[in-house]
């Protein structure tokens, strides 16, 4: 079978099918209904099956029409009167081989025609790049018009084994993600054949992940999408869809998936959190947010020069000058506040200092100028680290006061995205515009940003 037959059988079960079912430890053999549905394959079983459902060991071989596929996990929905419903998530042929080197291509399920928007030009579908001297081609299609649905197709031009062929896509999927705005790893095909066309010995690994997530992407290529954002004269004075619309070329693109294979630890924080964007509270939200911006940090500072400029050295120099200040007002006050503000300089100042000079040297480093609001922002860094998730003296005395507190969060949230996603987009060689989310929702904090609604990126 080649991939469209594949495709074409396992579809054909969106109406309840009868199959063969047997169970190899028990050689138990019977007829069952199976339901394609969108988290794989819906099985019905009668009371046979019953503890055979809840043994680990237990290997479920599902036959029809000559083609087998093996269940590798699956879930068990429900059970009444003795009949088990299993749900099969992830599942392959049996003669599928991770580790032969064959060709291999991925298919995601997307309903998203236009996913890779984001590059220069006209709206392309398709595209090529090169990963490690692998050739790749990306592209959105649809199977055909009896199964509907749009995917994301990566194809591997070149020989490579399962779990090296699955990393590179994780890789490039998450890219495409950052730049979108969305993240699919839904309904998940990988097939492998011998020949490359995948017309004749293809095998199949299915997997169900069920996530689909809708989070903030750092540039727009149709700016005039923020219209009922932005006032009317701001829209008059600067002509949006012009101006302001950004995209990316293939290196861009390239540089961010192999960054991403290069740094385990940027591809772990896009994959854990920033695609999870909308999912957490606002004060987990602005905590994890921190996080990544120092895995970020961290990670670029090391292939910064290791040598602390002028600036930095002045800033690490904080704890000698407060120290100096005091010595100077020592007679003036009493001895006890003496020792307990010297202290207070030694231990706290020059910690929150090194936070800030981690911050700063990143951003100096890749040569993007922080504003003051941003170096406001740093020094939220230690309330969330350090339980003080109600800053002092911030008074709560009834459930507005919670909201807007909230919404100070979301506030916090989104500047700490912006400046995260500078970072990233600086060091793969983006120019540009960023869309600035603080900005765009200044009206729920009641602020008044001296900011523009695109930041430029150079």
């Amino acid at each position: 079978m080649g991939i469209f037959e594949i495709f074409d059988w396992i579809y054909s079960f969106k109406d309840e099918t009868k199959v063969c079912l047997q169970e190899l430890n028990s050689d138990l053999k019977r007829d069952v209904n199976i339901k394609k549905v969108d988290r794989g394959f819906f099985l019905k079983l009668d009371y046979n099956y019953f503890k055979l459902t809840y043994n680990k060991k237990s290997n479920f071989i599902v036959s029809h029409n000559s083609f087998k596929i093996k269940v590798n996990h699956y879930l068990i929905r429900s059970h009444l009167h003795y009949l088990e419903n299993i749900e099969a998530y992830i599942f392959q042929s049996l003669s599928f081989n991770e580790n032969a080197e064959k060709f291999h291509c991925y298919f995601s399920k997307t309903d998203d025609s236009f996913l890779i928007s984001f590059f220069e030009g006209s709206l392309i579908r398709d595209f090529q790049i090169n990963i490690d001297n692998f050739k790749f081609n990306i592209s959105t299609c649809q199977i055909s018009e009896k199964i509907g649905h749009t995917f994301l197709l990566i194809e591997c031009k070149n020989k490579i084994n399962f779990n090296k062929f699955k990393h590179y896509v994780n890789n490039i999927i998450s890219s495409i993600a950052f730049f979108s705005g969305k993240f699919y790893k839904n309904e998940e095909f990988y097939f492998q054949s011998k020949f490359e066309d995948f017309s004749k010995n293809t095998e199949i690994f299915y997997r169900s992940s069920e996530k689909k997530y809708s989070f903030p992407k750092p540039f727009t290529k149709f700016p005039n999408e923020w219209n009922w954002k932005i006032p009317e004269d701001f829209k008059i004075v600067d002509n949006l869809s012009e101006k302001y619309s950004s995209n990316i070329n293939k290196i861009i693109f390239c540089n961010l998936v192999e960054l991403n294979i290069a740094k385990p630890k940027i591809y772990f924080s896009l994959r854990m959190f920033l695609f999870y964007f909308y999912d957490y509270s606002q004060i987990s939200r602005v905590a994890m947010m921190f996080v990544i911006l120092e895995t970020i940090c961290e990670e670029f500072n090391k292939d910064l020069n290791k040598d602390l400029n002028t600036e930095f050295i002045k800033k690490n120099n904080k704890k000698e000058f407060g120290i100096n200040t005091l010595s100077r007002i020592k007679d003036k006050i009493d001895v006890e506040d003496f020792e307990i503000l010297k202290d207070i300089v030694e231990n706290t100042d020059i910690k929150l200092t090194n936070n800030f000079i981690n911050f700063e040297k990143t951003f100096s480093g890749l040569k993007i100028i922080l504003s003051n609001y941003d170096k406001a922002i740093f020094k939220n860094r230690n309330d969330f680290f350090h339980g003080r998730i109600i800053p002092n003296p911030t008074i709560i005395d009834c459930e507005e006061d919670f909201n807007n507190l909230e919404m100070k969060y979301d506030y916090i949230a989104y500047r700490l995205y912006v400046l995260i996603s500078k970072l990233i987009l600086k060091k793969i060689g983006y120019n540009g515009y960023l869309i600035n989310y603080p900005k765009l929702f200044e009206d729920y904090n009641e602020m008044n940003l001296k900011e523009p609604y695109f930041i430029e990126l150079k």
